[in-house]
């Protein structure tokens, strides 16, 4: 991994720390992936594997406690946060491919949910798996990538890996697409990221 030039001269990791300017000291907080700070620089949610299950923790930088939004009976992941300091993530499950789950009327599924001030609420769900959620400058509006606007008519659909990317009025509502993916049924575009100022919508292609 490069060094990163700037004012930055610490990295705090989880299970594993980088330097981010010459040689700094390094802290090592626990085990785990994604880690994200809070707005306020106070905590930072991550996810850790255990038992097969993703969990999610938002650990105090304080004090080093942790409390588990989601600990078990799923995955959970891609953490980030809104403005105000409430936190957006994936949860779901996974033993089955989103094909098979409408095939199948299953809950086999992943969702978007937002936890504030303790409470958790679904801001998407349905047959299909919505994950790599960004949150818009404002805290208004969630972009996601998502498998819940593929053609379930194409004979390759069962076999596709095709994704899209939709977002979400954190306020409630429908899921709206924002990028079709492209043609192919084994392509799609994914890890949405908005810029500081609101105005662009930046994502990969698969």
């Amino acid at each position: 991994m490069a060094r990163a030039k700037g004012a930055l001269t610490a990295a705090i990791g989880l299970a594993v720390g980088w330097g981010l300017a010459g040689e700094p000291a390094e802290t090592v907080l626990g085990e785990g992936v994604n880690a994200a700070f809070s707005p306020d620089g106070k905590r930072i949610a991550f996810q850790r594997l255990v038992d097969r299950e993703m969990r999610l923790g938002v650990m105090d930088l304080a004090n080093g406690s942790v409390i588990w939004v989601e600990n078990g009976c799923g995955m959970a992941g891609f953490p980030c946060w809104t403005p105000s300091g409430g936190l957006v993530y994936m949860f779901g499950n996974d033993y089955e491919t989103s094909f098979q789950a409408d095939r199948n009327k299953s809950k086999s599924c992943y969702g978007i949910w937002l936890w504030e001030d303790g409470v958790k609420r679904a801001l998407t769900g349905g047959r299909c798996r919505d994950y790599t959620p960004a949150v818009t400058p404002d805290g208004k509006r969630v972009y996601f990538a998502t498998t819940r606007w593929v053609r379930q008519t194409s004979k390759a659909y069962s076999t596709a890996s095709t994704s899209m990317i939709g977002y979400v009025d954190v306020a409630g509502g429908e899921p709206v697409m924002a990028v079709d993916s492209p043609k192919g049924n084994n392509s799609g575009v994914c890890q949405p990221a908005v810029s500081p100022d609101g105005k662009y919508l930046v994502w990969g292609h698969l």
